[in-house]
């Protein structure tokens, strides 16, 4: 069951109002996914041909001591080829083919490839459709925000939490399934814990290979009020230009919407500056700058595009924190990097990954910091040695590139005067990798105070992520452990309960009568037999006091007496009027055992720090036998 629209135009869409949408047609439009071409919706059809480009190059300028033109495409390639179908390609004298009146040679048109792509691979079977669009690079990035929130619903059933971007590579893990399955793991953990989008360059190569494979093992579909969609957002931003059997993609009618079967050959690897889509991607922004077989220039867009997304709604943003995650990496991922830190995007290196990752960690340990400003190495030696340990890196992989030595140290310096939004991860450690995930997305979410830090980190029910963060007992206000605790106890958190205890909460001063009403009052829809019972006695449908819990568990239980029970008195609309919501217990543990038995949140459970252990085991065992 997949809606079959890759933008839709059904009754979420703004278009309802605004055409011919027939009930059957809509459900034709949702259930006929293997129809090769479907009707667009005019409305749908302006937005995009408004919004969205793609760049040609129009003349054939051919490139120093090669066959293609500068732009990397062939000479069949080129709208204007006719003009030289008499010149053998590589022989053209650029100076006659290329007069000063002639104009630019990348010209922009209205984008002529959105859809969906159908995978189709040896052994597996059908995936749900990937949606896609083919985007010039320099694009309006308020339309493409608009698309994937508006048209492509990213945003339901909730919106992200946090976008992740992964770059790098994986020389040094080329044949470590153990590691390639570790890593999926706890990504995929990660992304899962906080419905997270996650960017990547797209193509089936390399580390982009390793995590989209990852996400596709792991994915699955959600099913929302109208439609199945994926639980992981794994989006591609991919250069046009290096799409293997990119016409494949390409509306044989712009006012259609074009259904692509893409076949990819499982074990494909980066040729002639061509790869396959990889199968793992829910979407693909397939960013077209007029070149061809140059798989480079989309590191701007997509760290622009993810500053777009993290920027504040006051900024016209959607306020989602945005993370950079590196293992190993190459020269390129030294310009990235740089791009994210100077967005205040903070990235995570994984240390022992090899390559740039390691190099720029080694810089960042020997740095010295003064005050905020990090102006130079802490010693010459240190210098040299990342000096050396880059020129070694540029001989091995990209010795066209030694010239470019100086350049990239320096960046590397300049990486290092953000050192505050740079953290290392050791792979080889005893910490996951999704952890460190969530603690930097945590500790640099823009504006968040320590509250919001510690609340999140319960929302996401990650204990681990906040020792992480606030390792000292002493660094965490009271006010704030209780607001957690509160938190925890109706989110149902044992884990977190746990903690907060161990982190110096005292029950008898946290535990009053007005919070207890509270408790009740918020998780007794849990147990609905127990509502239904307490209803009737009562004769109320919400707002219960403690005289009705009371008088509840004497129902269930033959007897209960308790005197600040028999005092809570409160009006229609649940407001106290006896003046003790304020007062406490004493024994706080087992008016929260007595909690957890009714509203069936057994795993908070403390029977240990109950002073009658076995009467209220026995208890609980009875009330559970009978429910």
């Amino acid at each position: 069951m997949c809606d079959c629209l890759c933008i839709d135009s059904g009754k979420d869409s703004d278009a309802e109002n605004g055409g011919n949408i027939t009930p059957d047609t809509e459900k034709l439009w949702r259930w006929n996914r293997y129809s090769s071409m479907t009707e667009i919706h005019p409305y749908v059809f302006q937005f995009l041909t408004e919004n969205f480009t793609r760049k040609e190059c129009t003349i054939f300028e051919p490139a120093p001591q090669q066959p293609n033109c500068v732009c990397g495409g062939t000479f069949k390639e080129h709208r204007s080829r006719a003009v030289f179908e008499s010149v053998l390609p590589g022989t053209v004298d650029r100076h006659k083919v290329l007069p000063a009146n002639e104009g630019p040679r990348i010209k922009s048109y209205p984008t002529n490839a959105y859809g969906k792509i159908e995978f189709q691979m040896d052994g597996f079977g059908l995936l749900k459709p990937a949606k896609y669009i083919r985007l010039a690079d320099d694009n309006c990035l308020d339309s493409l925000v608009s698309l994937m929130q508006d048209y492509w619903k990213m945003n339901e059933p909730d919106p992200p939490q946090f976008i992740i971007s992964v770059i790098g590579n994986t020389s040094s893990f080329v044949d470590d399934h153990e590691w390639k399955e570790t890593f999926g793991d706890n990504l995929v953990k990660a992304i899962l814990t906080a419905n997270a989008w996650l960017f990547t360059g797209g193509l089936n190569y390399g580390l982009v290979k390793v995590v989209g494979d990852a996400v596709r093992k792991r994915q699955y579909l959600v099913s929302t009020k109208d439609r199945m969609i994926h639980a992981v957002r794994c989006i591609g931003v991919s250069k046009w230009g290096c799409v293997e059997n990119s016409d494949l993609l390409i509306n044989t009618d712009p006012k259609e919407m074009h259904y692509s079967r893409y076949k990819v050959k499982p074990h494909h690897k980066l040729e002639s500056g061509r790869a396959y889509l990889n199968t793992g991607h829910t979407h693909f922004l397939l960013v077209d700058d007029g070149t061809k077989r140059i798989c480079k220039g989309t590191e701007a867009f997509r760290v622009e595009l993810m500053h777009k997304i993290s920027a504040t709604k006051e900024e016209e943003g959607l306020a989602i924190p945005s993370i950079l995650l590196v293992l190993g990496g190459d020269l390129d991922s030294i310009d990235e990097i740089l791009l994210c830190l100077q967005k205040e995007i903070p990235v995570l290196l994984c240390c022992g990954s090899g390559d740039v990752a390691d190099i720029i960690a080694m810089a960042i340990s020997c740095c010295n910091m003064t005050g905020s400003r990090c102006e130079r190495l802490a010693a010459e030696e240190d210098k040299d040695l990342i000096r050396n340990l880059l020129n070694s890196y540029i001989k091995k992989h990209a010795k066209n590139a030694i010239p470019m030595l100086d350049a990239k140290v320096k960046d590397i310096y300049k990486c290092c005067k953000k050192k505050h939004l740079i953290h290392v991860f050791e792979l080889n450690g005893n910490e996951s990798l999704d952890l460190h995930i969530l603690a930097t997305v945590i500790k640099h979410k823009r504006g968040a105070t320590l509250r919001d830090q510690l609340l999140l980190a319960v929302h996401w029910n990650r204990p681990d992520v906040a020792k992480k963060l606030f390792p000292d007992c002493g660094s965490w206000p009271l006010e704030i452990i209780e607001e957690a605790m509160t938190a925890a106890l109706i989110t149902n958190k044992p884990a977190f309960v746990r903690l907060l205890l161990k982190r110096g909460i005292v029950m008898r001063d946290y535990l009053t009568v007005g919070l207890l009403r509270t408790l009740y009052n918020e998780c007794i829809s849990e147990n609905e037999a127990a509502q239904v019972v307490l209803k009737d006695l009562t004769h109320k449908e919400r707002y219960f006091n403690l005289r009705d819990i009371s008088n509840f568990l004497s129902f269930l239980m033959r007897k209960h007496r308790h005197d600040i029970y028999q005092r809570d008195i409160t009006c229609k609309r649940g407001i106290e009027s006896t003046g003790i919501s304020g007062e406490h217990f004493e024994q706080p543990f087992r008016e929260l055992f007595i909690w957890a038995i009714i509203v069936l949140r057994t795993r908070i459970i403390l029977l240990e720090r109950n002073t009658k252990t076995i009467a209220n085991g026995c208890c609980s065992y009875r009330n559970l036998l009978e429910t």
